[in-house]
């Protein structure tokens, strides 16, 4: 079978990818805003790129009208960020971390 993404919509390549890369692991991505507002955020697009140094491939994707989610406007800033992997105890808080909270709330205690 062939699929030619060009003419499809951006959601539609989206949907595709995620339904042809399984098992798919979840990164549950935190960061601290400049202010102090703790960030969490799961990726389903990550990986490992190499062990020396450590190094993890992470894809953030902008929010719809195209300005820069928290996780990127404060990896930007501070310069770090922690990669937990969710395990099935964590399901229904990641879940939870994926709305399109507001950058004054902390996730943490929303999730």
């Amino acid at each position: 079978m062939e699929i030619d993404p060009a003419p499809l919509e951006h959601r539609d390549v989206y949907q595709l990818l995620i339904s042809l890369i399984v098992p798919r692991p979840i990164a549950l991505v935190s960061t601290i805003a400049p202010d102090g507002i703790h960030n969490l955020a799961p990726f389903s697009f990550f990986t490992g790129v190499c062990s020396k140094p450590p190094t993890v491939c992470l894809s953030v994707v902008r929010r719809r009208g195209g300005e820069k989610k928290d996780t990127l406007r404060n990896m930007e800033a501070t310069r770090e960020f922690v990669v937990s992997m969710v395990s099935d105890h964590l399901a229904e808080p990641m879940n939870q971390s994926a709305a399109e909270y507001p950058p004054e709330v902390d996730e943490f205690a929303a999730a």
